[in-house]
């Protein structure tokens, strides 16, 4: 008899936990709604997704991904939790889009509700949508494209090019004047500048240095050349004034018809300086008696176009004695 009681009282205690378990599924609920039915190919539609459940469960609330069935998700709302009483509400608004006419159906939403170690799934029910295109009156004429519309341009959208233009024009304004007054500056310390010693006796000094180095004896040729035109260049640089260490063969001789050196002069200058070009860039291999009249041709041009002293040098520069030059001869 006992044992039969016992039994009894299982069945009744595993009964009301069936149906306290029924009930509290009964609870819970997952719907979807759809702004609408119908929708216009490309056109956007909203998706409301919403689950009750009772407190003291908690809600499995789906991951989603690019797509819901044959529609695009381009777009998911905050997820709301709303307290109505005893029941919780939590719902989120998706944005949904198709690409696809004819009749296109929202798949059911699997979700799921856990209390305790119990787990309660749920599912919506499908919706179906039904995706129509654009109607076309055949019945009219076709209509030729629409050109695009010139857009007027305003001085907003101008701005940005004319700051870029004005920085462009300083900066190239600047660059200009500030070559212009290097050149000044460079021009005025070379004429403030004066050499130490007569230009004919400084040449003279190098020449018996590069004598004495005996270079195209020992066949450095090039190097002879270049030392003896380098020299030949200082030398016009101090005594006429002209940048010649620098300037070209044609520049020099240019620089020099403004000056007093005579055409016979002119002519054999071109030829030792053209001679040493060629010999610079081993286009030319000149004997030993090239190397030795080419020596005797510089000392002949600074022999023929040397002044005695700096006041002679300074008159025919056009300038005067400083304050220093007069008071060192007082």
């Amino acid at each position: 008899m006992k044992e039969r009681v016992r039994k009894i009282n299982q069945w009744l205690i595993a009964a009301l936990l069936l149906f306290a378990t029924s009930l509290q599924a009964q609870e819970i609920k997952a719907v979807t709604r759809a702004d609408s039915t119908h929708l216009l190919i490309g056109s956007a539609l909203g998706l409301e997704v919403e689950m009750t459940y009772p407190e003291g469960v908690e809600p499995l609330w789906p991951v989603w991904q690019l797509q819901l069935g044959s529609f695009l998700i381009i777009d998911q709302g905050e997820i709301e939790k709303v307290e109505e009483g005893e029941n919780r509400l939590m719902r989120q608004k998706l944005t949904l889009m198709s690409f696809d006419s004819g009749y296109q159906q929202i798949p059911m939403v699997q979700m799921a509700a856990v209390s305790g170690k119990d787990t309660f799934p749920q599912s919506t029910q499908p919706i179906g949508i039904e995706v129509y295109t654009m109607a076309v009156d055949t019945s009219k004429a076709f209509m030729p494209i629409i050109e695009p519309l010139d857009a007027p341009v305003v001085f907003r959208e101008l701005l940005p090019y004319l700051v870029v233009a004005l920085l462009l024009i300083a900066i190239a304004v600047f660059i200009v004047w500030y070559r212009g007054y290097k050149a000044k500056k460079e021009a005025e310390n070379f004429v403030e500048q004066k050499p130490r010693i007569l230009p004919q006796i400084l040449a003279r000094q190098r020449l018996r240095e590069l004598e004495a180095a005996k270079l195209w004896q020992q066949g450095d040729v090039k190097t002879y050349f270049s030392e003896l035109s380098n020299i030949l260049r200082e030398y016009l640089e101090n005594r006429y004034r002209i940048l010649a260490l620098e300037s070209t063969t044609d520049e020099i001789l240019s620089d020099l018809l403004s000056t007093r050196f005579s055409q016979k002069f002119q002519t054999d200058l071109q030829v030792f300086l053209e001679t040493a070009d060629l010999a610079k860039f081993a286009k030319h291999k000149p004997t030993a008696e090239d190397c030795q009249s080419a020596m005797e041709n510089v000392e002949k041009l600074i022999r023929n176009t040397q002044l005695a002293t700096f006041e002679e040098l300074e008159g025919e520069w056009g300038i005067g004695k400083t304050e220093t030059e007069t008071s060192e001869s007082a």
